[in-house]
């Protein structure tokens, strides 16, 4: 079974055990270097990414999440998200544009394919899910 079908699975399992709730933001952590085999942070794919991103985005549209999607330390861990999901009490949105080779390709393409995304320096959130073992372990 290839990354794609177990990626599958894992979401339909999460959907199942109802992790997500209508209105909650969940974060994603990801290296699609490690998702395909190789070293974090050393071939990044926009394929992966885009695989990843859309079907995340079949979850938010079916359930009501949102996801938030964490930088690599290039960019200092910055979160991508949705502005409509921004809480200037809680956030601080931070100058900085994900990059392939400085953001990660997840963070990346989900910069450029997001309805209006900014990017935060924390975020607080209720759930988080960690794709090639990526997500920092601090608190956001």
């Amino acid at each position: 079974m290839g990354f794609y079908e177990r990626f599958d699975n894992v979401i339909r399992r999460i959907k199942r055990y109802v992790l997500f709730n209508k209105g909650d933001i969940c974060l994603i952590g990801c290296s699609t270097s490690e998702v395909i085999g190789e070293k974090i942070g050393t071939v990044g794919s926009m394929e992966v990414a885009e695989t990843i991103f859309n079907a995340l985005d079949v979850v938010s549209k079916e359930t009501g999440v949102t996801f938030a999607f964490q930088g690599c330390e290039h960019i200092n861990r910055a979160i991508t998200i949705e502005k409509s999901q921004f809480n200037p009490l809680t956030m601080e949105e931070v100058s900085v544009v994900p990059d392939v080779h400085a953001g990660g390709s997840l963070a990346t393409y989900a910069f450029q394919h997001m309805k209006d995304p900014i990017v935060v320096e924390h975020i607080t959130v209720p759930c988080g899910i960690d794709i090639g073992s990526n997500i920092n372990r601090h608190a956001y």
